[in-house]
């Protein structure tokens, strides 16, 4: 049984190539090459290259999760109520990272054709608990019907971050950011009678 580090070393290569150059473009080979281990160590590990890409957007996706939580409270540290604006300089903040190459998620549904792909399936998880996240933040901060107005902004935060990618500048965040407080000068808030 190989250890824990040669399934991290994997891991931490596959995850690089994946997000830089693609899954597809990114084979078994070039993975087990560039870490150092063998395709046979690589198997033993993940069993196979969907449960790699699995693996990879499952981590990527609890650290980008941990990191957006602590940027959102970061740009609005005493008032929850600024924290639904907040989302989007957080994501400003992602956007200018030089070696952003779009949204891992995104990218890999893009890629995966088969909607029941392990990689597809985690993706889709991965948007889904940002919508959650979104949806909890708006309501904190006593917007009705959060739910429906998460799924708005879930449009801006995906639509924010292809633009970015297309573009090469972080300036959508904040396009994305005005929509948003637009958005949120007309939605109803208050308890419902």
């Amino acid at each position: 049984m190989p250890s824990q580090a040669a399934a991290d070393r994997i891991l931490d290569t596959a995850s690089k190539l994946f997000y830089q150059k693609g899954i597809r473009a990114s084979g078994v080979d070039r993975i087990a090459a560039d870490s150092g281990m063998t395709k046979m160590t690589l198997y033993a590990c993940f069993g196979s290259k969907e449960e790699l890409v699995r693996a990879y957007l499952a981590r990527r996706d609890e650290r980008w999760r941990a990191w957006f939580k602590g940027a959102v409270e970061r740009h609005s540290p005493r008032n929850p109520s600024r924290r639904p604006l907040a989302i989007f300089d957080a994501l400003a903040e992602r956007l200018a990272d030089p070696d952003f190459r779009g949204c891992a998620f995104i990218n890999a549904m893009a890629e995966l054709e088969d909607r029941k792909h392990p990689g597809f399936l985690a993706a889709s998880e991965h948007k889904a608990r940002v919508e959650d996240y979104v949806r909890d933040l708006l309501c904190e901060s006593g917007y009705r019907d959060a739910g429906s107005l998460a799924k708005r902004f879930m449009l801006l935060i995906d639509g924010a971050m292809v633009t970015a990618y297309r573009e090469h500048s972080p300036d959508p965040a904040r396009h994305a950011r005005a929509i948003a407080a637009v958005l949120l000068s007309s939605w109803p808030r208050g308890a419902v009678r």
